[in-house]
């Protein structure tokens, strides 16, 4: 069987005009423009050569020249204000402009600025402080109910970590609430974060007198907790102020700042009689001692559950105060009580023992992030366009494009 005479052959040609309406104008609504070529640089292209090449093509295509072209005006801005951007660039390059689509779509969300390649590291950080704080209880543990005899500023390093970070954040916090340049400056309330600031720096100063007082130095309870006092100080500061901000009749200020307090109030009483009973002061019970944890629980759970029975509208619903309130306050509630026949002597258990709700409660926590990050992950996995390359991969044209088919005049000579 002979070819057929009218597609012999293939002849290469070029057409200046076609190819530059196709750089220019898209032949459809839904073929992308590629920004490297509109600024005509090279995919590999440093920021100066970006802005040189910027410089020139929109000097040559302003409207007010006379070589002016609008739509190519506004194709060259855009494209620059898409390189210039490291996050956005980076996303082009990978996903061209379907990820940047995706980008933008996210933009008002929470998570709207995370992009899938980096959710492992947002998980790492959240999973850090969880993981330090599990390996410092264990620390505590082996060191007490097998007597190891270790320092304990030194078991005391993975808190040393988060204590950190936490500082460095609350500093953040702090320049941005008294930066004059801070659009959302005026939306913090400078005294709350003053007060974290200053609740933080004494955090950390108990936790190291704890850790000097539990290592043997002689010094009195009552000093290792002062700083813990003035937290609560402050606390109640805060509230004050608060309160007093609001645009509230006073006789319904007094039973607001109650109501906000009552956490503080019972910090304040455990700690004062911890301090009764560990500096010999007082021969009370270490029940006792953790009384006003019992009573506040106890007794503000039972009135969030009747308030969520009552009014769910404003309390939420019965299953939210549950999941909220009440499994939390049982998980702390337990490892008090266990802790307190521990230190009465009248139950021996181990710290291991006493320390199961905590390595419950942290367990769970770990779940939940784990399998959030998992979901997360998959939800956006799915959202993501297919990355650019892998589409450039799938498309292998029949014909190069700078060749046009012909039609062969010519009688063919080849006879079966």
């Amino acid at each position: 069987m002979a070819a057929n005479p009218q597609y012999k052959s293939f002849q290469r040609e070029s057409d200046d005009s076609d190819t530059s309406a196709t750089s220019d104008t898209p032949l459809n609504a839904e073929e992308e423009y590629d920004y490297y070529e509109i600024l005509n640089v090279s995919r590999d292209a440093s920021e100066e050569e970006i802005k040189k090449a910027h410089r020139r093509m929109a000097l040559r295509y302003h409207p007010d020249k006379p070589t002016g072209d609008a739509d190519k005006f506004r194709q060259i801005q855009h494209a620059y204000e898409v390189l210039m951007n490291p996050t956005r660039r980076k996303l082009y390059d990978q996903y061209g402009e379907a990820g940047l689509k995706m980008y933008d779509g996210y933009g008002n969300h929470p998570l709207g600025n995370l992009a899938a390649e980096n959710l492992s590291l947002w998980v790492c950080l959240l999973l850090l402080p969880v993981l330090l704080l599990l390996l410092f209880f264990i620390l505590v543990v082996v060191n007490v109910d097998y007597a190891k005899g270790w320092s304990w500023p030194a078991i005391w390093t993975p808190l040393w970590v988060i204590n950190f970070i936490v500082v460095l954040l609350s500093l953040s916090v702090t320049v941005l609430a008294f930066s004059a340049a801070s659009e959302d400056s005026a939306e913090i309330s400078k005294p709350s974060v003053v007060s974290f600031f200053f609740s933080v720096i004494l955090t950390l100063i108990w936790q190291i007198l704890l850790s000097i007082k539990l290592n043997g130095h002689s010094m009195a309870w009552g000093y290792v907790w002062l700083p813990m006092f003035l937290v609560s100080l402050l606390s109640f500061c805060r509230h004050f102020f608060n309160v007093r901000s609001l645009d509230f009749p006073m006789r319904s200020k007094i039973p607001v700042f109650l109501f906000k307090i009552r956490w503080t109030v019972m910090r304040l009483l455990t700690m004062i009689f911890i301090v009764l009973k560990s500096d010999g002061v007082s021969s009370m019970s270490w029940r006792a001692v953790f009384s006003p944890v019992f009573a506040f629980y106890g007794f503000f759970v039972l009135l969030s559950l009747l308030l969520s029975c009552c009014i769910p509208k404003l309390f939420g619903s019965l299953g939210e105060t549950i999941l909220t309130d009440v499994l939390p306050s049982i998980f702390i509630v337990t490892f008090i009580a266990l802790l307190s026949v521990a230190l009465d002597g009248i139950r021996g258990y181990s710290l291991g023992v006493i320390f199961v709700p905590v390595f419950i409660v942290m367990g769970l926590v770990i779940l939940v992030l784990c399998i959030f990050a998992c979901l997360l992950k998959c939800m956006m996995d799915s959202e993501m366009p297919e990355p650019v390359s892998k589409r450039n991969s799938q498309k292998t044209p029949l014909v190069d494009i700078s060749r046009r088919l012909t039609y062969n005049t010519e009688p063919s000579s080849n006879k079966d």
